[in-house]
């Protein structure tokens, strides 16, 4: 996939480990619960943990190439 040309290459690293984070915590921290009607049961981030800056991995690598 062709993306073009980056301006900032740190701001295309700093896009992907928020995207890694975002889908962390989408996988492992969120619970979201619905009754037997299908209505939801958590009302928002204050039923369950969202990732913090605690949440990282100490070793992140994220690498861009050329080609």
């Amino acid at each position: 996939m062709d993306l073009g040309t980056a301006m900032n290459p740190e701001v295309d690293l700093g896009q992907v480990e928020g995207g890694f984070m975002m889908a962390l915590g989408y996988i492992l921290m969120e619970d979201v619960l619905f009754d037997e009607n299908g209505q939801p049961l958590s009302l928002g981030t204050w039923n369950y943990k969202i990732p913090s800056a605690y949440d990282i991995p100490i070793k992140l690598n994220v690498e861009l190439t050329d080609r």
